[in-house]
């Protein structure tokens, strides 16, 4: 495995840009802009194509408000992106797969892991739209987790119950998922220009073709996500 490692703190802002959820168009986009053209820029980096497995962390200043209450020095203010290639990997449901999710790393500081597996004999510069849509989906999607709860929650969240199962639509349907997949479907509504109901369609239906979810699960979950809206 190689790994590479940037040194600490390349992306420091001391503006704190203000999260205005009630805005449609808001995505905690200066952090999402700011990380996709790393995390970009290292899975197209021609000159490790050939790797079976790259991995590569890089670590930024949180560009936004935190509740005082929970706000925690330097645990408030970093947070790192980890991003994980696999290549030839067998039995993918597509060509390429993007995912993610939102966690702490060793060092207690916040950090969103991000893996990409790549389909034997598969050629990337061939997914580069799909790759950079589902990498910007999955930043603004997990950035808000971040919101949700210490060290890094933002000021008038919500105290937010546990979800009640552990099946896809459970997960799709509970209450802390809900805004981050709404969030995330305006990072790629703004990045492709179509309409976030065809984003969600389009979403859903890759879930329903692997079976994961039902045709009416898949209503259901949608009518959810329509119906949510932040308080402003």
């Amino acid at each position: 495995m190689f790994h590479y490692k940037y040194p600490p703190i390349i992306n420091r802002r001391t503006l704190r840009e203000s999260i205005d959820l009630a805005d449609e168009n808001f995505f905690y986009n200066d952090a999402v802009d700011m990380v996709d053209q790393d995390v970009l820029g290292f899975i197209f980096d021609a000159r490790n194509s050939g790797s079976e497995i790259r991995t590569m962390e890089f670590d930024y200043a949180w560009p936004y408000p935190v509740d005082p209450e929970v706000y925690d020095g330097e645990y408030s203010e970093i947070f790192f992106v980890e991003v994980t290639i696999k290549r030839n990997v067998p039995d993918l449901s597509g060509p390429v797969n993007v995912s993610g999710g939102a966690t702490a790393n060793e060092g207690g500081y916040n950090l969103i892991e991000i893996e990409l597996e790549v389909g034997p004999g598969i050629d990337l510069e061939d997914h580069y739209e799909s790759i950079e849509t589902s990498v910007r989906e999955t930043l603004a999607h997990e950035m808000h987790h971040f919101t949700q709860t210490e060290p890094m929650q933002r000021i008038g969240c919500p105290e937010l119950p546990e979800r009640d199962g552990d099946s896809h639509f459970d997960y799709f349907t509970s209450a802390c998922e809900v805004p981050a997949f709404n969030v995330g479907f305006r990072a790629v509504s703004s990045k492709t220009g179509a309409p976030i109901d065809k984003v969600v369609d389009d979403y859903l239906k890759n879930f329903e073709k692997i079976g994961l979810i039902s045709n009416e699960e898949s209503s259901e979950i949608k009518d959810t996500w329509k119906g949510f809206r932040f308080s402003s």
